[in-house]
């Protein structure tokens, strides 16, 4: 029991504290990114576009991907290769171009893309990614629904729907999902390592020509593919461990095998290893277009819905603005709620008609398709009802007293983010 305490305390706080690293860049990312959604595409779109008898690749950047990235060049056209954002620059030096690549992550460096070749690759993205990644790429764009209605809500406008993945939490989960979903029944690891190999967090050429040794003798221990054990952070075997669980669940209703081709790093439960080489020779046999099979595709909305699109977009300012005055109203109702409580002898009826008031404001807010957005954003507001949930006060004008505080607390935070997005959609979407 305490350990399950444990896991789930630490996962809680884990997502706290990737909210609050990206709570600024969330609302900046999202409304500038959700407007390439009107011409993009649907990752979904994928199946059955790709030949599934054909192995897929999911290249990540570990340092291992130096050893073997030069026998990629043999799968190409005979494999589907998707890459992470940061192993572009390694693979482009190396004159491989992947099929795809994905981007996860609300801040990273552009420079890890900034290639030429790069540019019309079909990139695989989260509405919240960085956006500079999305302005510069000039290719098809696929996308998934990951959480935000307003996004699924341009879908529904035009009487479609926005199919998700399981993501994992970084960029090689994502991509690996995918391949998942598109139905190969043989996926390879490849530069997949989830340690430091040789000390180093990732490939030479990716945030540096020459990546630096650290000093890992602080790091986590955990079992190697080649190596009894190898250093790692616990990030990174957060992620090693869904890998393998990830592996055991989809194998239970799919026929797949999973070849772990990383020739370093940490051992994913579920996989097979193999070298690279072997591995093309053996299942790199069918020639394949694979940019011919992308270019066929369509995007998810013809130009009348791009159209009807382009209308809810203009009107979004206004969509955010009803939460700025939902906002007033609820720090309205809590002053009400705070001056009942303090004048003594409190009229019950009085107080749980304004507690109706209360929870009818409340539903209004989380009904406008901004607000899991500025939920997402806006983490202090998340603690303040979090925190104080489960407390127990001796009478009703205590505990009455406590929800104005927090109320009026809230509906403040509410107030100012909602005035920043509004001013967001101002300058993005409503431009187009």
């Amino acid at each position: 029991f305490l350990k399950l305490m444990k896991e789930h305390s630490h996962s809680y706080f884990v997502g706290v504290g990737t909210k609050m690293f990206f709570r600024n860049k969330l609302a900046e990312n999202f409304y500038s990114n959700v407007r390439y959604m009107r011409t993009g595409y649907k990752a979904i779109q994928l199946l059955n576009t790709i030949p599934a008898d054909i192995p897929a690749f999911v290249v990540s950047a570990g340092p291992s991907l130096n050893k073997n990235i030069h026998e990629l060049k043999r799968a190409k056209n005979k494999s589907f290769i998707i890459a992470v954002d940061t192993a572009i620059k390694p693979l482009v030096k190396a004159g491989i171009v992947p099929d795809m690549f994905a981007t996860l992550d609300g801040i990273k460096p552009v420079e890890l893309v900034e290639q030429e070749e790069a540019k019309e690759i079909p990139l695989l993205a989260k509405l919240n990614s960085t956006k500079g990644m999305l302005d510069y790429h000039t290719g098809k764009k696929f996308f998934i629904y990951d959480g935000f209605r307003y996004a699924a809500e341009l879908f529904a406008i035009n009487g479609k729907k926005l199919e998700g993945l399981p993501s994992g939490g970084s960029v090689a989960t994502l991509a690996f999902s995918l391949a998942c979903h598109l139905g190969f029944r043989k996926i390879i690891f490849v530069g997949q390592d989830l340690a430091y190999t040789n000390n180093k967090s990732h490939a030479d050429g990716t945030f540096k020509e020459e990546m630096p040794e650290e000093d890992t003798k602080d790091f986590i221990m955990v079992p190697g593919n080649y190596e009894e054990e190898v250093p790692t952070l616990s990030n990174l075997d957060g992620y090693r461990k869904w890998f393998g669980e990830y592996i055991e669940w989809w194998e239970r209703g799919h026929e797949v095998e999973f070849i772990n081709a990383t020739e370093g790093g940490a051992r994913i439960e579920g996989t097979t290893l193999m070298p690279l080489k072997e591995v093309i020779d053996k299942e790199c046999v069918k020639e394949v277009d694979i940019g011919a099979c992308i270019d066929s595709l369509e995007p998810a909305f013809n130009q009348e819905e791009q159209e009807k699109i382009l209308e809810y977009f203009h009107d979004t300012p206004k969509q955010i603005h009803g939460l700025i005055l939902l906002a007033r109203e609820g720090k309205k109702i809590y002053r009400q709620l705070d001056k009942l409580c303090q004048a003594g002898n409190m009229d019950k009826r009085a107080y749980r008609k304004l507690l109706k008031r209360v929870k009818k404001n409340r539903e209004k807010i989380e009904k406008n398709v901004h607000f899991d957005l500025l939920i997402n954003s806006m983490v202090q507001a998340e603690q303040i009802i979090r925190t104080g949930q489960y407390f127990k006060y001796d009478t009703a004008e205590e505990e009455g007293l406590e929800l104005a505080r927090q109320g009026k607390e809230y509906m403040e935070l509410l107030e100012g983010y909602t005035k920043a997005i509004e001013q967001i959609a101002r300058e993005t979407v409503a431009k187009e």
